[in-house]
């Protein structure tokens, strides 16, 4: 049976999901510093053909741009910490029947009751 999630509970996933989006964020920054080493390191920063920018870049110079990798990182793993702070689950269940459903125009179930946010609701065993 579905039952609304008291305050506690509601509280503990919200912490839950800033853990999780902090974990995604941080993991997107580690991921892509490594990416932007790694290509320049051995495929070369990119750039028109017949310039010294498809050339891969020497220890030195990248050390020299690690801010700019570092920026770049941080930038993106913000907005995925964003998106993941953020998301919302767009599944949601009867008050009344217990019927779940996606999120639509009809916010009435065929049994006369309301649809509420799974998010909101558990699952308890009667």
């Amino acid at each position: 049976m579905w039952i609304k999630k008291s305050e506690k509970q509601l509280q503990i996933d919200n912490m839950n999901k800033k853990k999780k989006a902090i974990k995604y964020g941080l993991w997107t920054v580690v991921v892509l510093l490594l990416i932007q080493i790694l290509k320049d390191k051995y495929i070369g920063p990119g750039g028109m053909r017949g310039m010294d920018l498809e050339k891969p870049l020497a220890w030195v110079d990248i050390y020299d741009n690690l801010f700019f990798y570092f920026v770049l990182a941080i930038f993106f793993g913000y907005i995925i910490y964003l998106y993941e702070a953020k998301a919302k689950s767009t599944t949601v269940v009867c008050d009344n029947c217990g019927k779940v459903g996606n999120k639509g125009k009809n916010l009435t179930c065929e049994c006369g009751g309301n649809y509420s946010d799974i998010d909101l609701m558990k699952w308890v065993d009667e």
